[in-house]
Formats: C-alpha cells, structure tokens, sequence
C-alpha cells in the first residue's frame, strides 16, 4: 500500500520506537525524503534523534501528548504505524486522535491486532470510519492478519 508513496517527501510517524531498528528500515523503503517522528514511553529512545528523525517520548494513551505532538511537532501525517502498546485503548486513542491529521491519500496502520481484547478498538473504529466514509473522507480500509490499515 506505501509503494506510492516511496521516494517522495513524506512525514511518517510510528508509534513503538522501542530500539530504533525499524528507523533505517522506513527510510530505507520509503525513501531519504522521508522524515521520521518515533513515538515511544522510553526517554532512551531520543538517541535516535537526528537531522530526519525526531523522537518524542510519551504515552500513546494520552490525548495531551497527541495535542502537544500535532501542534508543536508536526502538523499532518502521510503515514501512521501503531506498534505501540497494543492494548485497545492505546490503539483507539492514537487512531482518534490522528485520523484528522492523515493528509488526503495517507495511512494509519494499526500492527499486531491478535487477540479477542483488542476487539473494542476494531468496533469503535468500523463505527468511526463508517461516519468518516459517509463525509467523503475514508476511501478504503483493509484487514490482514495481524495488520488494521485505513
């Protein structure tokens, strides 16, 4: 689904830096145009930060560090990896809180959806993005396993 965006500027986020090894991958597919934001709990992980990559640390679960993030950070996502906590309420709050920050054509991909208590998020965002389809804004979604992507 990246592949059209590979090779221009883009601004990607991930949540879950946990030990950088995805950076390099990222950049490595999407192309160096890419800037990367790594969302992540551990303060550790601000060793990352350089010229196209900024790291902020805090909770995926709080709704004032997403106002904080979108207003001082960057504005607009072309794409969103969620490989944060995991937990439902994680999930929901970072697809909420971020879907009206997707520029038109952009991404949210939610990792790891497994078991039988993450089924909240999935109902909450099928009733979301069923809204957000009625106004125009959702063209498609796709579930694969393991992987939520809109």
């Amino acid at each position: 689904h990246f592949t059209a965006l590979a090779g221009k500027p883009l601004a990607f986020a991930e949540v879950g830096v946990q030990s950088g090894g995805s950076i390099a991958m990222w950049k490595s597919v999407l192309g160096q145009s890419v800037h990367y934001y790594g969302l992540d709990i551990n303060p550790k992980c601000k060793q990352f930060n350089d010229p196209t990559t900024t790291i902020v640390v805090g909770d995926q679960a709080d709704t004032t560090m997403w106002d904080k993030f979108y207003s001082t950070v960057t504005n607009n996502l072309d794409i969103l990896v969620d490989d944060g906590g995991h937990q439902a309420h994680q999930m929901g709050v970072t697809f909420h809180v971020s879907f009206p920050h997707i520029n038109p054509g952009g991404y949210i991909a939610t990792e790891d959806i497994f078991v039988r208590d993450q089924l909240p998020f999935l109902i909450n965002a099928a009733t979301s993005i069923g809204w957000w389809h009625g106004q125009g804004q959702v063209e498609s979604t796709h579930l694969y396993p393991g992987v939520f992507l809109l």
